[in-house]
């Protein structure tokens, strides 16, 4: 399972990558790997990235917003393909904690409201 950290600027914004593949082999010289791009910014983090034939086999579970003023009282998870659903939104001193379960090689964003 993959569980994000996610340190935000002054702004409360945030963007990062993450790179898969096999871990054994050199086949992602041949493009068998998959790029996605989390960004944070205004109310939303999405989860976004490239439509490789290689899947992710990872789940994503959880998410740490860090820095943030927490003044949003719930959690919607938008995945493709899928109805809105509301998720667990946790508040602490500093930090959000959002806990859901999603497949890593979908494309998917959080709504704070």
């Amino acid at each position: 399972n993959i569980q994000l950290y996610i340190g935000l600027d002054e702004e409360e914004k945030a963007k990062g990558k993450l790179y898969f593949d096999d871990g054994e082999t050199f086949n992602y010289q041949k493009g068998t790997c998959s790029r996605k791009n989390i960004e944070f910014s205004g109310n939303t983090l999405s989860w976004s990235g490239d439509s490789s034939e290689y899947k992710v086999g990872n789940r994503v579970t959880k998410a740490v917003l860090m820095g943030h003023n927490n003044k949003y009282t719930t959690a919607y998870l938008e995945e493709e393909g899928k109805n809105k659903q509301k998720i667990q939104l946790i508040k602490g001193s500093g930090y959000t904690l959002l806990e859901f379960v999603t497949l890593a090689d979908k494309n998917w964003k959080i709504i704070l409201e």
